[in-house]
């Protein structure tokens, strides 16, 4: 048995828990898997903050054969086909790579993050510069919004690290990659399953998306959001086209950066039942769930053919 992990620890994450949960309950009856949440620390000593503490889901849901695990800020397209289409035996664990050397990322990183040093980072130096050991296989930092992993074979070594004296991260993500890299299990993810809202915004600094998101109006927009939840209507409509384009081309839209997401209206969003919980979801499940896995059987046949 396969299982879809959620993590949605403190009242915030509650509430956004409830604006996905049944997307999420559709995906993953279509992936024959069940929908795991997760509502209270995994390590309630809090050796490390609650995102480092992702370390551990893999050791407390280790009955599993496979799990997926997603942010909460995530839109599944309804082309997605089942992540554990792209498990690999050989190997324990999978993200998607950063896109370093693209343009969207340096893009990214000189008008969003406005850290042009980060571009001066390779694979191998964003580990060694946070004090991992240098180790010979190949090394790729990864963004944590969605991973695969097999718990029984990387559970013990995720919590080993979790629990041993290397110095405090903010983030989970170096940790994890670094530990499957060094022990030869990681994987890339297909970077369609994490297609990040903040590259697809910055593909080109003279769209008409980033404009409006820059605009004064935007601002005021994402302060709105941070109290409140934005009506369909009330989503900017270069931001709305941007998200409908992304998610005809990718499985999963990260709304990376804070970006909002919750009743965007989108309409490849609203044809899977993602922004609402509404009667659609549960009227159109049939036929969605058979496209679904027609698309899935589809990409399992194109992953066989290019292992061959």
């Amino acid at each position: 048995m396969n299982a879809i992990v959620l993590m949605a620890i403190g009242e915030k994450y509650a509430r956004y828990l409830d604006a996905v949960r049944a997307p999420f309950l559709e995906y993953s009856s279509m992936c024959g898997a069940q929908l795991v949440v997760c509502d209270a620390a995994p390590d309630p000593s809090f050796k490390r903050n609650l995102l480092c503490q992702k370390m551990l889901l893999p050791d407390l849901y280790r009955q599993y054969e496979w799990m997926a695990f997603f942010d909460l800020d995530m839109l599944i397209s309804c082309r997605a086909p089942s992540i554990f289409n792209f498990t690999d035996d050989r190997k324990a664990f999978a993200a998607v790579a950063d896109a370093r050397g693209s343009q969207q990322f340096a893009n990214v990183v000189n008008e969003y993050w406005k850290q042009p040093r980060i571009l001066a980072e390779t694979h191998g130096s964003y580990f060694s510069d946070r004090g991992f050991p240098d180790h010979p296989f190949p090394k790729a930092s990864i963004n944590g919004g969605a991973w695969l992993c097999k718990p029984a074979s990387i559970s013990t070594m995720f919590k080993e690290f979790y629990f041993s004296d290397f110095p405090a991260m903010i983030h989970e993500e170096a940790m994890m990659a670094y530990v499957a890299q060094k022990a030869d299990l990681f994987f890339e993810l297909d970077p369609r399953f994490n297609v990040q809202i903040i590259y697809e915004l910055y593909r080109s600094l003279h769209s008409v998306a980033l404009k409006e998101v820059k605009s004064r109006s935007f601002r005021r927009f994402m302060r709105y959001c941070t109290d409140k939840v934005p009506e369909q209507q009330m989503y900017p409509s270069a931001y709305r086209a941007l998200v409908d384009e992304a998610l005809e081309r990718c499985y999963c839209l990260h709304f990376s950066a804070g970006f909002p997401y919750i009743n965007i209206g989108s309409r490849v969003a609203l044809d899977s039942g993602i922004g609402t919980v509404s009667s659609t979801a549960s009227t159109m499940s049939p036929l969605l769930n058979a496209i679904r896995g027609l698309a899935s059987r589809i990409d399992s046949l194109s992953e066989w053919l290019r292992k061959s």
